[in-house]
């Protein structure tokens, strides 16, 4: 009935289930209004026989989340805190963030805050203005990477070290293969799941993956 538990509904309802609320019809009303599912739905979803070791499991699990994600919290705050300490390729009082491509409503939820910021400081251009480039998708460049591709002269020196380039294998003029090499490069993984999000992209990216 909702999608995600870890949600502001879900873990109001966990909430208050833990706290001692049996009633379905007060455990429903705490949807949140962009809940696809009526409230009666809901109500009929949490019918049930509230066993004491169920509770306790699910007691141990919320915090169990929850300490999991003060724990990431931590560590998007170093993770900030070391950027900030990366060289400005920008100044961004001169030269300011362009207008966001295609913005989303809410965040993706372990995106760090004014992470967009951080990046196109260090970058000295905004990558999430390439089709299929998000925010997370530049971090992972950034850390895999760094800010200065100086070390690779040329486009196709930067692909073989990701391991993007085909290796085509030939035997009497005929192409037997030509996959790529397998690689556990997190870049390069980042740039393939890029790629796959363009796959239906309409009109020119998609017709470029597509062939």
């Amino acid at each position: 009935m909702i999608s995600d538990l870890a949600g502001t509904t879900g873990l109001a309802i966990v909430d208050a289930i833990l706290a001692g609320e049996r009633d379905v019809k007060k455990l429903a009303q705490l949807r949140d209004w962009r809940i696809r599912a009526s409230e009666q739905t809901i109500m009929k979803s949490l019918v049930g026989d509230y066993r004491e070791e169920h509770l306790f499991t699910l007691r141990q699990s919320l915090e169990s989340y929850r300490h999991y994600q003060r724990l990431i919290q931590e560590v998007d705050i170093h993770v900030k805190q070391m950027m900030r300490h990366l060289p400005g390729r920008v100044d961004i009082t001169a030269k300011s963030l362009p207008p966001e491509k295609n913005p989303r409503k809410t965040p993706w939820r372990n995106e760090p805050p004014q992470l967009r910021e951080d990046l196109y400081r260090a970058f000295g251009v905004d990558l999430t203005q390439i089709p299929g480039i998000n925010t997370l998708t530049a971090q992972m460049l950034l850390t895999e990477v760094g800010p200065d591709l100086s070390g690779f002269p040329i486009v196709a020196a930067f692909c073989s070290w990701l391991r993007l380039c085909p290796e085509p294998k030939i035997s009497g003029g005929k192409v037997l293969s030509s996959k790529t090499r397998p690689s556990k490069n997190r870049a390069a993984l980042a740039l393939r799941m890029a790629a796959q999000g363009l796959h239906r992209s309409q009109p020119s990216w998609g017709i470029i993956f597509d062939a």
